[in-house]
């Protein structure tokens, strides 16, 4: 039982360390990451069924691995610009960048219509009495 005490102490751990380095100098996600990981440790922490505490390790350890690959932070880089700056870390995937071949022939779309180009629909209030 050791053992598996000290993976969840493990799992816990690098939850903490992860939502450090990714939310770096957002307090704000900082704090609720912090309190959200307490939660789910603590509603979890009288559970005996060892396959349930094996599945919530292994559900700490891929949210920590989903955070690191795959969140990135944006930061406007002047009050009222569109300009953003982009922080990834050493762990973000980033797809690849592909360029775009003007020579590619794009299939044509069919053009959806417009409320104006349907049929007029007859009224359900009114009533055909002769």
């Amino acid at each position: 039982m050791s053992s598996c005490r000290s993976r969840v102490l493990a799992a816990l751990k690098e939850l903490h360390r992860t939502r450090r380095v990714v939310f770096e100098g957002d307090d704000h996600a900082l704090q609720v990451t912090k309190q959200q990981i307490r939660d789910e440790f603590r509603k979890n922490a009288r559970e005996t069924n060892q396959s349930k505490i094996e599945e919530a390790i292994t559900l700490a350890t891929d949210v920590a691995k989903l955070l690191r690959t795959t969140v990135v932070q944006l930061k406007q880089k002047e009050p009222g610009s569109d300009t953003f700056e982009m922080r990834v870390t050493k762990d973000t995937v980033l797809p690849e960048n592909t360029m775009f071949d003007p020579r590619v022939e794009l299939p044509e779309q069919p053009r959806r219509k417009k409320c104006a180009d349907s049929p007029t629909m007859p009224s359900a209030n009114t009533s055909n009495h002769s």
